[in-house]
């Protein structure tokens, strides 16, 4: 069983197979992001992908964003809970990704079980849009 094929909770049954590959794509862009293969990333996103984070931390690009990361943290990781998969046209299905974040800061601080939302916009199979939440402080 897959990551999305266990975490996938919400879902139109009629559309379940599309739901199950949009949710996919977005837990896959998610483990290529936490390796910071941006080669890799990069073909995952459409044009204009431009993450926005908690506090106003958003960038214009995968690469700023994944080069703030690399001076904040040493890495950081996700345990999905639940994944939620709606559809707002024929080839566009937005994720909700839930769980929890792990990992460590720079500085040796680590980072366990505090909780997360991604949400993501997947058109045509690329992810367009990225917002992010949680409880880091």
């Amino acid at each position: 069983m897959t990551d999305a094929e266990a975490a996938v909770v919400a879902c139109d049954p009629a559309r379940r197979a599309e739901g199950l590959e949009a949710a996919a794509r977005a837990i896959d862009f998610l483990r290529t992001t936490e390796a910071r293969n941006e080669p890799d990333a990069r073909q995952r996103i459409g044009p204009g992908f431009a993450p926005r984070f908690p506090r106003g931390r958003n960038y214009d690009s995968l690469e700023t964003w994944l080069a703030a990361s690399r001076k904040a943290y040493k890495f950081m990781g996700k345990k999905f809970s639940r994944i939620d998969v709606a559809f707002t046209g024929p080839a566009t299905a937005v994720v909700y990704c839930y769980g929890t974040l792990h990992g460590e800061y720079l500085d040796g601080r680590v980072v366990d079980g505090v909780r997360f939302i991604d949400r993501f916009e997947v058109r045509n199979g690329l992810i367009c849009e990225q917002d992010v939440w949680n409880d880091l402080v």
